[in-house]
């Protein structure tokens, strides 16, 4: 067989073999040098091909196709003058064969000038409209040049012509994607698979529409197709990925994207997206590799500098974090996210007047940065400052207003800021934000299906009313249930089971249910549903003091706990409690006791320990400090005995807490509080700066004046609690 015929087919090896010996056997033949520099090429030995391509040119000088062969190995070769003289030679010998001009278009591209290759291009399409490699090559170019909309046109023509021309469908489809045409794009990419149903380019195009069209289930199965075609192919496995992590399957979005990274272990790209989905995954430590490989990869890059800062700072890696932002802020001074994430990292660490710093810098360089906006706001609130923060959400939500963040933390400025209106209309927005943490939820994975009660008569159907949020929470939104006597309906109540019993002694009017998965009967067959913290909203509350001494506790147990706890004594019984441990570590707080010195010195008062948790170290400090005796009383479990708390709350005469469950407790049976608070106390229950509160009618609000500062607190306190003490003995 000749050389020809073997490399016709594939058998690469035995045809160069026998085109060297074509070409030892006639050194002068143009052809066997032309065939020897093809199979050359074939086999990547460009620098050879050039050689024997070259031979063959000067062999037989009015051959064009030698000339045009050689000109192409040279551009491989990246030897783009030697290529241009090449092809003009083959050009002059044959100015009307338009894939020569395709050619030139191609080494134009090869030197980045995309506007020399379009003019080629274009008039190798007119020489030959059909020419569907001149339509692609077209397109590619003046995509790059952000002018897709003009390759439309020659493309249409393509398929038309040449329907069966895989490459030309699925170019179309790609050049209608940049132009935003998803539905002609899917439409397309259809049409040309079937005229060409094993094109893994074109299911990728298919699957990239499906996914613009929020169709992700058909198209991830598109793009698993087109991976199975295209094993090799990067972009699929960037898109599947995309798909994947969409529909919230992290774990086949970073499988996807580790798939690239091996076909392409050099790309920042597929390193910087393996880093965000490793970090959604809470993978901080190999998402902090990732990102690492993709800045060896670019140094310098600004986005992954910021990724990289974020994942470190969420290592406890602060300073190294801080330098990575300081980093991309050189690089990239006018940068707005990058000003905003060195604010938030002076925010976490309460430095206050730097974090707004760098938030007004943000929105200087971009004004509708919403972020800095929402950051501005969060940053006024932990300093106290509702008023100022809903100023700073308005702006946000003006840029924003779908962002559902944004308006609940507004709700909850305005809250306290004392705008409860306001406030409580748009609390409901808690159902749309990702920071709100609670057993059961309105929108994300509702339990519930039913209509929402929006204040209206029953008129005989049943409503579902469901606690929401931690215990404490549930404790005080109870407290509203009693107003939905008269409502015209049957109530059926679904709480926290430690709950249960308090509140079907406290309501008899309604059904109480404890929270079951899935939750009871008669809660699944109520016409309308109701969450507890909407209640306030619902019923009117926004112009009038909650309700207070609603729950009622066994009073044989209340009566039990006081003789034990006073033993013939007259004093006064006083409950205390210092600590909120709360789901999110950076949310929990405490006064430690080491600062109640002054409540604590007070004569008349027993005082009795009311904190849930192992405390027995901490109370027997204070005892030894103090001097002053603290009941314990081992018996409750004040965190899962809520019975034995409320009870023993009940006992009480007064309670000083900070602002955690013992508070509603309190709040619940009626008994009067002194409540110590942050300045940044993170509860609108408690009206920022004020001395009482609608919220909780019967306590009274002490507020650091410095972040973390208590001793004042409590030296206010003990005044307060000492002229407490003695009117009480006075009624008593």
């Amino acid at each position: 067989m000749t050389a020809a015929g073997l490399l016709e087919h594939g058998r690469l090896d035995e045809a160069r073999a026998a085109a060297e010996r074509d070409v030892d056997a006639r050194p002068d033949d143009a052809e066997a040098h032309g065939l020897l520099g093809r199979l050359l090429a074939r086999l990547g030995e460009l620098a050879a091909a050039a050689a024997a391509l070259e031979r063959a040119t000067r062999l037989a000088p009015e051959r064009a196709q030698h000339a045009a062969n050689w000109a192409g190995v040279l551009r491989r070769l990246a030897r783009l003058e030697p290529a241009r003289s090449a092809l003009s030679r083959a050009l002059a010998l044959a100015p009307e064969r338009a894939e020569l001009h395709v050619n030139r278009g191609n080494i134009e591209t090869s030197a980045d000038d995309d506007e020399a290759a379009i003019a080629w291009f274009r008039h190798a399409l007119s020489l030959r409209a059909d020419l569907v490699g001149a339509a692609v090559s077209l397109a590619q170019a003046l995509r790059r040049r952000g002018r897709s909309s003009q390759a439309q046109g020659p493309l249409e023509a393509a398929v038309v012509r040449q329907p069966e021309a895989g490459e030309a469908w699925s170019m179309l489809a790609a050049v209608l994607l940049d132009q935003g045409k998803a539905e002609r794009a899917l439409k397309v990419a259809s049409d040309g698979l079937v005229r060409c149903p094993t094109d893994g380019v074109l299911l990728l195009n298919r699957g990239i529409a499906l996914t613009e069209l929020g169709r992700l289930d058909e198209a991830l199965e598109a793009l698993a197709e087109s991976q199975r075609i295209l094993p090799d192919h990067v972009e699929g496995a960037h898109r599947l990925a995309l798909v994947h992590r969409r529909l919230g399957d992290v774990q086949s979005a970073i499988a996807a994207q580790w798939r690239a990274a091996v076909l392409r272990p050099g790309s920042p790209r597929t390193w910087r997206v393996i880093g965000s989905l490793l970090r959604m995954h809470r993978r901080a430590e190999e998402a902090a590799r990732a990102f690492g490989v993709a800045l060896e990869l670019q140094p310098g890059h600004v986005a992954t500098l910021g990724n990289l800062g974020v994942v470190l700072e969420g290592l406890g890696l602060a300073s190294e974090a801080l330098v990575r932002f300081q980093s991309a802020h050189r690089l990239a001074p006018n940068m707005a996210i990058v000003c905003d994430r060195i604010g938030s990292w002076h925010h976490k660490r309460k430095n206050w007047r730097d974090a707004e710093e760098w938030y007004r810098r943000a929105i200087v360089l971009e004004p509708n940065f919403t972020d800095s906006h929402y950051n501005l706001g969060l940053t006024a609130r932990r300093q106290g400052r509702s008023a100022k923060a809903v100023l700073h959400f308005e702006n946000a939500v003006a840029f924003s207003p779908e962002q559902p963040g944004y308006r609940y933390d507004r709700a909850l400025a305005f809250l306290t800021s004392g705008r409860a209106r306001e406030g409580l209309r748009d609390y409901h927005w808690r159902w749309r934000s990702d920071a709100m943490a609670t057993v059961r939820h309105m929108m994300r994975d509702p339990v519930f299906r039913q209509p929402e009660w929006t204040g209206e008569l029953l008129g005989g159907r049943s409503l579902a009313v469901w606690g929401e949020q931690g215990l404490g929470d549930e404790l005080w939104f109870s407290g509203f249930l009693d107003a939905l006597h008269g409502i015209g309906g049957q109530v059926e109540v679904e709480c926290d089971p430690r709950l249960a019993s308090v509140l079907t002694r406290s309501y008899p009017r309604h059904r109480i249910h404890e929270r079951t998965a899935p939750p009871a009967d008669e809660l699944l067959a109520c016409a309308m549903q109701a969450a507890m913290g909407d209640l306030a909203m619902r019923l009117g509350f926004a112009e009038r003091s909650a309700p207070t001494g609603y729950l009622v506790a066994d009073a044989a147990r209340v009566g039990d706990l006081r003789r034990r706890y006073l033993g013939g004594r007259s004093d006064a019984l006083v409950g205390i409690s210092w600590r909120s441990t709360k789901p999110k570590v950076e949310r929990s707080f405490e006064a430690p006791l080491s600062v109640w010195q002054p409540v604590l010195a007070l004569d008349g008062i027993t005082f009795v320990n009311l904190q849930y948790g192992t405390v027995g170290a901490e109370l027997a400090e204070a005892v030894e400090r103090s001097g002053t005796r603290i009941i314990a009383d081992d018996d409750i479990n004040a965190r899962e005995d809520i019975e034995g708390l409320v009870a023993q709350v009940a006992a009480m005469d007064a309670v000083v807490t900070v602002a955690n469950a013992t508070a509603a407790a309190a709040h619940g049976v009626g008994r009067p509080s002194f409540v110590a608070l942050r300045l940044d106390q993170d509860d609108w229950r408690y009206p920022e700066a004020a001395s009482v509160t609608p919220w909780l009618p019967l306590a009274r609000l002490y507020w650091q004046v410095k972040q973390d500062e208590w001793d004042a607190v409590f030296i206010r306190i003990a005044r307060d609690l000492e002229r407490w003490r003695l009117d009480w003995r006075m009624q008593s």
